[in-house]
């Protein structure tokens, strides 16, 4: 009995939390959310298993542990545990519309049925979802039908303004057909119904650096970092573009912060970026 408690207490302390035999439900879960929002991963998954050892037939560590393995972008765990969250749940509308989003996404168009059959399980339960509807979107346009994708994202965002993913997807096949206009139009608008959003400023700033407007593009990364700190995504954009402007000081302040992040991607930065510095 001893050893058994012993290994318990074990797991719980790698977990990151105190060694408490009387742990409740719910509580790592709590804890793993936290640190999957600080975008720690891995602390994150200690967590959740956690949380999966005390209830085994819970569905949300399941699919918490889903977002985590995406973090870390191990896409075939990520799928098998969004798969076990709809075993114990088949109405969990999150774990269909992560499955839905991540079939369409392959390359593999034999898994296009599923993801269309995923998201209109949602779609019966709320029949305006937008994270539904934009993956039919992208169904659509992998079945060469552009306009049928483009119709659909202009009603998403008549009626979600906010829905940052449909604006990002329209603005690219607007540009894709060269309506540069019309992309910058509906990135404008999706930055100005999501002012508190990096994604909705990094898509922008992306888009001015697309078409050779480098000013205006490190003030939308700009914004996205002061935005959100913890987007490590805008923060690299900021740092590149602050390189190719010789602004080094600037860059190389911010390529020390990406290469201190829980990132492993980042890591390896500074030995890269700093050889470029010194040229």
């Amino acid at each position: 009995m001893r050893t058994i408690l012993a290994c318990v207490c074990l797991v719980v302390v790698i977990g990151g939390g105190s060694c408490n035999l009387e742990q409740k439900p719910g509580k790592f879960l709590e804890r793993g959310k936290a640190l999957l929002e600080q975008r720690d991963y891995s602390r994150a998954i200690l967590q959740f298993q956690n949380e999966v050892r005390l209830l085994p037939k819970g569905p949300e560590a399941y699919y918490q542990l889903g977002h985590a393995y995406l973090g870390l972008r191990d896409g075939r765990k990520a799928y098998a545990y969004f798969k076990k969250t709809l075993e114990l749940n088949p109405a969990h509308v999150g774990a269909q519309l992560k499955l839905a989003e991540m079939l369409a996404l392959s390359p593999d168009q034999t898994y296009r049925d599923e993801a269309i059959a995923h998201a209109k399980a949602v779609l019966q339960q709320a029949p305006e979802d937008p994270e539904a509807l934009s993956t039919l979107a992208l169904t659509d346009y992998k079945a060469g039908n552009q306009k049928a994708a483009e119709e659909r994202l202009a009603h998403i965002l008549a009626t979600a303004p906010q829905h940052i993913k449909s604006a990002i997807f329209l603005a690219s096949l607007k540009a894709s057909h060269g309506d540069a206009q019309g992309a910058e139009e509906v990135l404008k608008s999706a930055a100005l119904n999501n002012p508190k959003s990096s994604v909705a400023a990094v898509a922008l700033g992306r888009f001015y650096l697309r078409t050779k407007r480098p000013a205006e593009a490190e003030k939308q990364f700009e914004h996205a970092v002061k935005t959100d700190p913890q987007d490590l995504a805008a923060l690299w954009d900021l740092a590149q573009l602050q390189l190719l402007s010789r602004k080094n000081a600037a860059a190389e302040e911010n390529i020390k912060r990406l290469s201190t992040s829980n990132d492993k991607q980042y890591r390896p930065l500074p030995d890269r970026v700093f050889n470029i510095l010194s040229v």
